[in-house]
Order: C-alpha cells, then sequence, then structure tokens
C-alpha cells in the first residue's frame, strides 16, 4: 500500500495594507470609489466607456476602485454608509455646485414649478364654443419648466374660403407633455424634512476583510452605546423622586403644661 501524501494547506494570503491619506482619513482605493461613484464617465482606466446617461453604481464603482468584484454589492453599501467617504465626496460635489451656482434655494424653486406646474397655463378656451387650444405665446420661462416635452407637427395646409376669395392657412399641431409631478413633490418633502426617514437595511452575505470588518464593528458598537444610553434615560425618567422626610412639629408650651 502506497502512503498518501498529505496536501500542504494552503497559505492564506495576508490582508492587503493600505496607507490612509491623513487630509480625509481615507485610503488611494476608498477615495477612488468616491470618485467613481460621483463621476463614473471620468477615468483613466475605462477611457471608452462614457456613461453620461447611467445613473450612479456603488456596486461599478466597486471595482473600478481595484477592489475584488466577489461581494461588491455589500461592499459598496458598507463604503456608502463610511461617513469620511460622506464627507469626502461633499467636498468633491461643491466645485460643481459653485460653477453652476447650485443652491438650495434655487433647487427647491426649480422643483416648486415642476411640483405646481398646470395645464391651464398652456390652454386658451373660447367661451362662447368651449372649444380649447394649445398656446403658450405667453408661458413665462417659469411655467415652461413644468413642462417635459414640447413638439410641433407640420400638416397639409387647409383651403378655406373666405369673402369669396380662397384662403389657404398653414396648419400646425402643438402637443405638450407635463412633467410628473410625484417625484418633484417627493423631493420637496425631502429638502423641507417633511418626509417619514427611509429604512434601509444591509445584508452581508459576503467575507469581509480586516478593513471593513473593523468599519462595522465600530458602527455596531456605537449602535450598542446608543441604545443603552437611551434605555438608562428612559429608567431615569421613569422612576419617580424620592419623598422629602416629613418634620416632626415640636410640641407646643401649653402641649407640655396638660402633660
Amino acid at each position: 500500500m502506497t502512503d498518501k501524501k498529505k496536501k500542504a494547506p494552503k497559505k492564506k494570503n495576508p490582508p492587503r495594507r493600505e496607507f490612509v491619506n491623513t487630509e480625509s482619513g481615507l485610503t488611494h482605493r476608498q477615495e477612488a470609489f468616491a470618485r467613481q461613484f460621483l463621476f463614473p464617465h471620468v477615468t483613466d482606466a475605462y477611457p471608452v466607456l462614457h456613461d453620461y446617461d447611467t445613473p450612479m453604481n456603488a456596486t461599478r464603482a466597486v471595482v473600478r476602485a481595484g477592489y475584488s468584484a466577489k461581494g461588491a454589492k455589500t461592499r459598496g453599501s458598507l463604503l456608502l454608509a463610511n461617513v469620511n467617504i460622506q464627507v469626502y465626496m461633499a467636498k468633491l460635489k461643491q466645485p460643481a455646485l459653485d460653477q453652476f451656482e447650485i443652491t438650495r434655494e434655487r433647487l427647491v424653486q426649480e422643483l416648486a414649478f415642476m411640483a405646481f406646474g398646470n395645464i391651464s397655463d398652456f390652454m386658451k378656451v373660447n367661451e362662447e364654443t368651449g372649444e380649447a387650444w394649445i398656446d403658450v405665446s405667453n408661458a413665462s420661462r417659469e411655467q415652461m419648466a413644468a413642462l417635459s416635452s414640447f413638439e410641433v407637427t407640420e400638416l397639409p395646409p387647409m383651403k378655406l374660403v373666405e369673402d369669396g376669395e380662397e384662403v389657404t392657412h398653414e396648419v400646425l399641431k402643438t402637443k405638450i407633455k407635463m412633467s410628473d409631478k410625484r417625484p418633484a413633490i417627493e423631493s420637496l418633502l425631502k429638502l423641507q424634512g417633511m418626509a417619514e426617514p427611509e429604512k434601509v437595511e444591509v445584508t452581508v452575505t459576503q467575507k469581509l476583510d480586516s478593513e471593513d470588518r473593523i468599519d462595522m464593528a465600530k458602527r455596531v458598537a456605537f449602535m450598542l452605546r446608543k441604545s443603552a444610553h437611551d434605555a438608562d434615560k428612559a429608567k431615569s425618567g421613569a422612576k419617580k423622586a424620592p419623598k422629602k422626610p416629613t418634620k416632626k412639629k415640636k410640641p407646643t408650651k401649653k402641649a407640655k403644661k396638660d402633660k
């Protein structure tokens, strides 16, 4: 009988060490993730892709930042929850906001144009016949913000007899489409703090490296401390204040004589 040779156990690769930028508090890959998440079409590694019409995608940003594609979805959720990454992304967005003069007031105003626009702003009605038609000649720029599309189609000319003479009239068909009010109203509610907070659940099913484990442990510890603090505060508030001891009255002189 031949002895079976035992296979030597595979050596596990040590966790990858990354230097942390002292200014941002992030590693190189974390900073790359933030840039790819905000600006997916600006990259040297992917010069062929131009995702101008593609929404921001955390999973794709994780892979482009140099992380493994395995567990990219879970890692993307964890990175987006990182406070330092949120601060870093806010700094990256600020130059663009300043360039286009994007302010909270301007955003609220533009959303209000879409949310409160009315079809009657673009219509005229003949009071005698009840006939209605589209007319945007007097619509303001603010009112036009409520439109998502505007189409003008040229139809065959129409010949009419006026004062005994045949006259040819140009016929144009105007078609407008109002913007959907619901997204604008929901965005206004969020900006004004009137919307109910959204519940976000993250289920971790993939193995995490040491860096992600530390980040997860910190957030779990913070949540446990906060819940314990809230519980202690509720208990202390529920306790009744202790009753003050009542002082015994000293007997009067008359009471002493009676004794």
